[in-house]
Parts: structure tokens; sequence; C-alpha cells
């Protein structure tokens, strides 16, 4: 009947004596109310109905039970016998996990004060050194920056020296800002994106085939993969930089282009994009790395963009094959705490 609780539905009756038919459903066997079940059940739902195995050590007779009718040994696991062995591994974990999330805190903390202090400096502290030591650890941490395909198209050169300092403030850069915090910074990194990144192609590989960190499948299309989508043609890379490689880059990157916007529609495509912009793209993910660990050492960082890019190649005698995206200026600020209220650890130490 309607609004009958489900699981009491009408029992079936004799249609002779009127009386309540006592019936089991196949797939809802009782074996403890009729023994006899047993012997037809398959091995599978004897397995079932057996006890969890337990070590020998922790079985405790608990006595014969009777199951519909029928005497059976019942062996339980006695709940009064603890192991002191789970109990000392629980309490482990317990410490490892909480041990896991203290440091992970600690790491976000840290993190986040660096990131906090970053701020561009105005002015820096003239005629002040930073210690070798700082130096290496800083681009030794900037080099763990990830880039497109591992080619890792990003150089840096960092600028010391008085002399070059001065004339690449008189001579390329713009503003008055940028020329007096190229003079006064402790040290000006600069940072060049390689323009043609398939000349690295096969030294990577070479490199993560040696490093067995790769899949086969990655390893093969990994040179058609990368130069097809760097934005590079095949015909850019010529002996002597003529601008023939330059025109056949740009018609093949606006051909995959092409390519990629009119299968859009019906799969997912790459977005094609020139080779410069690619470069510069990785180039600023390294700079970011270099910026944050110079912050971490307690060093000002301002990156400037205010130069004529050309007279800094001139200057610094930088190939053709480079493009110079942006300088850091970094030093120790001017009306801060100074090299003075800079711990860096002693003098020479090589930091790790």
């Amino acid at each position: 009947p309607h609004g009958a609780h489900p699981h009491r539905l009408p029992l079936p009756r004799n249609r002779r004596t009127n009386r309540i038919r006592r019936i089991r459903h196949p797939k809802m066997p009782t074996p403890f109310a009729n023994p006899s079940l047993l012997t037809r059940l398959s091995k599978a739902s004897v397995r079932q109905l057996r006890p969890p195995a337990a070590r020998p050590t922790d079985l405790v007779a608990v006595g014969r039970r009777s199951f519909g009718g029928g005497n059976h040994d019942h062996w339980g696991v006695d709940a009064g016998v603890d192991s002191a062995e789970d109990g000392g591994d629980a309490a482990r974990r317990d410490g490892e996990r909480r041990e896991r999330r203290e440091r992970r805190v600690r790491r976000v903390k840290a993190f986040r004060e660096v990131v906090n202090a970053r701020v561009s400096a105005r002015r820096f502290e003239p005629n002040v050194c930073v210690p070798e030591g700082v130096w290496r650890d800083i681009l030794r941490m900037t080099m763990t920056s990830p880039s497109g395909f591992n080619l890792q198209p990003t150089h840096t050169i960092l600028l010391r020296s008085p002399t070059l300092k001065r004339t690449l403030s008189q001579h390329a850069m713009l503003g008055f800002g940028n020329q007096y915090r190229t003079v006064d910074a402790s040290g000006i990194a600069i940072f060049l994106a390689d323009l043609q990144p398939s000349r690295r192609i096969d030294r990577i590989y070479d490199m993560e085939l040696e490093g067995g960190m790769r899949e086969d499948g990655y390893l093969g299309v990994l040179r058609v993969a990368s130069s097809f989508l760097t934005g590079e043609s095949t015909t850019s890379t010529t002996a002597s930089g003529s601008s023939s490689g330059s025109s056949s880059t740009h018609l093949s990157t606006y051909l995959k282009q092409t390519f990629t916007s009119a299968l859009s529609p019906i799969q997912p495509m790459p977005t094609m994009e020139h080779t410069e912009s690619w470069s510069y793209k990785n180039a600023g993910i390294f700079a970011q790395t270099y910026t944050m660990a110079a912050t971490a050492h307690g060093l000002s960082t301002c990156m400037m963009e205010g130069y004529d890019a050309r007279r800094v190649k001139e200057i610094l005698r930088v190939p053709e094959r480079y493009g110079v995206p942006l300088m850091v200026a970094t030093g120790y600020e001017w009306g801060g705490e100074g090299r003075s209220g800079v711990i860096h650890g002693e003098e020479g130490e090589d930091l790790e």
C-alpha cells in the first residue's frame, strides 16, 4: 500500500490456508539460522564469514558458541591486549606528521617574510661591496629557475666594475634615477635572453638523456615540439646573423599562428608567440628568482627597463644572438640599515 514502510511489505500468504508462507530470499542466505546451508555456499562466501586473520600470539580462545544448533570453534582478538609496538608506531607517525606540518609552516612564514620585504630601492649606498659568498649563493639559487622545455635560454652578467657601471650609466641608461642607481649599486645583474633557442636543443637533449629523468616519449618529441612552440624557424639561425633569418622566423610564426587559430575552435591548440616573446618571458622568471634570492640575503633590488639595449650590447660586447630584456640593480638601500645592519655570515663563507 502507498505510504507503507519500504522494508515492511505485506508477507505472502498461502492461497489455500491463508497462512503466511515462510520464504527466504535467494540472495540473502542466513547460514546461522540453517547450518546446512553452509554446505551450499561457495568458497568465497565461506571465506567472508570467517573472522579476520590475526597473529597467533594475539589470538585468545573465547570458548564454543552454538550457531543454529552446531558447535563451531570461534577465535577472536582479546580487546584487552594492546600491542606496545603498534602504539609506538602510531605515536611515531603522529610525531612525523606534526614535524612535517611545523616545517611547512616555517617555510611559508619565511617565504612570506621575503616576499613582503621586497621593495624597489630608490637609491643605494655607494662604494659598498657585497661578499663573494653572497653573490655565489644568489646566483646558485637563481639557476634553479624553471624554463620552457628546460632550454634555459637566459644568461646573467653580474656587472661590478665601477668603470663599466659609470660608462653604462652615462651612455646607455635613461632617466636620472636609473643613472644614479647604476653607479651606486653594488652590482648590476644584466639578463640576456637567447633569441636562437633551437641551438640549445641538442645540448639539453644530451643532458636530459644522461640524467635519465625524462621518459622516452618526451625525449622523442623534444626537438620538434620545442622548435615549434618557441616560434623559431629552422632557417633563422644563419652564420652571419643576417636579417633573412629574422624574416623567415616571423613568417614561420605567422603561419603557425594561422594554423593554430583555425584549429582552436575544434580542439585545444598552443598559443604561438615570437621567439623574442618566449625568451623574454623565461628571462623574467629568471630575474624574479634572482630578486627573491637577493632579498633573502638582506639586499635591496630595483628592476630597470629604461636603457638603450643596442648601446648596452655594444658596451658589454653582447653577441647579436641575445636580447637584453631587463636589469636588476642590487645593493644596500641608502638610508636603511645599510651594510652594517645586514648579517651575511662570516666573511668569505660559501653559503649553502
